[in-house]
């Protein structure tokens, strides 16, 4: 059943209250070097300066062959991420080649989790912005599609550090749309800052952390790296895990692998013919369809490698999809 217009309101508060209070717990460092945290306003994500630098983007023959024991097997669950929108399994994955150096000349900074279900109750409290529902509710339930599934009934017990899910990137856009016009109004900065979605390189760049190995933290799946399906042995909710619940990549970047998938900027292309080499988004190819990255809480360790690329159309969601921002400009106070 929908919620009524007065307990969708009282559930919208509640989440500021408890986000505002989860905000101010959080350091602020005033230093905007590289690996320094910051936050532009109250209801604005904290921040963390990524150096420029150049990177392998993609995987070569030598990583596949040293990634294919995490390979999932042919069968039902090909055919499942096919048909949510992940390349198939059989032979060397295209979506991944060739692998090419991209430099990225330019300092940026990325949020240090995904956005959470309190940062965008707080965007939406502010504007009145409703997101559509029709998402795609998958979990340890039957999944479905409805007019009442949406970010606020994504299928799970929400809390206020959980990230937002059921996201379209017209909704991600929306927010970063946001964060521009408050900070610019409030801090009145002497240079121009544009928050947005990062680009598929800024994005692989920044879950890479200058490491080459299958995932950031080695070559072995290990337990207790990320939250996917078969990540953590030990633990495996088989649902999104309030941010910042396993430890940061090198960068100091919570949850870039599992957790939730993450939209960037690009659109679809089925391999790296053309693409560009400067850190910047891919703005031609398939429009239609936004491009994903980092896998979830309900896909295999294969899907949260880095390399590993997904897509989907624009005008779909599900509740294994959020998104994190970036700012495109470091500007002292």
């Amino acid at each position: 059943m929908p919620m009524n217009s007065v307990s969708q309101n009282s559930a919208i508060w509640f989440l500021v209250s408890i986000g505002a209070a989860l905000l101010a717990s959080r350091c602020e460092a005033q230093d905007r070097g590289s690996g320094s945290t910051f936050r532009d306003c109250r209801e604005c994500p904290e921040m963390v300066v990524v150096p420029p630098g150049s990177f392998q983007m993609g995987s070569s023959p030598s990583d596949f062959e040293r990634d294919l024991p995490f390979r999932p097997p042919d069968g039902f669950l090909n055919k499942l991420a096919t048909m949510l929108g992940s390349p198939g399994f059989r032979g060397f994955p295209e979506a991944e080649v060739p692998q090419h150096t991209v430099t990225i000349r330019y300092e940026f900074a990325i949020s240090k989790y995904p956005v959470t279900v309190a940062e965008f109750a707080a965007f939406v409290q502010a504007t009145g912005y409703s997101p559509r529902g029709y998402c795609l509710v998958l979990g340890s339930g039957k999944p479905n599609v409805s007019p009442w599934n949406s970010w606020q009934s994504d299928g799970f017990r929400q809390v206020a550090d959980d990230p937002v899910v059921c996201m379209r990137i017209d909704d991600a856009r929306a927010y970063t749309h946001w964060l521009n016009g408050i900070v610019d109004h409030d801090q009145k900065l002497p240079n121009p800052v544009s928050y947005r979605l990062p680009s598929e390189a800024e994005w692989e760049y920044a879950a890479r952390a200058g490491t080459t190995t299958t995932w950031w933290w080695g070559n072995q799946v290990g337990h207790g790296n990320a939250n996917c399906d078969g990540c953590d042995p030990l633990h495996d909710p088989r649902q999104p895990t309030p941010v910042g619940a396993y430890r940061p990549n090198p960068y100091g970047l919570y949850d870039m692998l599992g957790n939730v998938s993450q939209m960037v900027n690009d659109c679809w292309n089925p391999n790296y013919n053309g693409a560009p080499e400067d850190g910047g988004p891919w703005l031609s190819g398939d429009c239609s369809r936004m491009v994903r990255r980092g896998g979830s809480f309900n896909n295999a360790p294969w899907f949260a490698r880095p390399a590993s690329r997904s897509r989907s159309d624009v005008t779909s969601t599900d509740n294994m999809t959020g998104f994190r921002v970036v700012r495109n400009t470091i500007t002292k106070q």
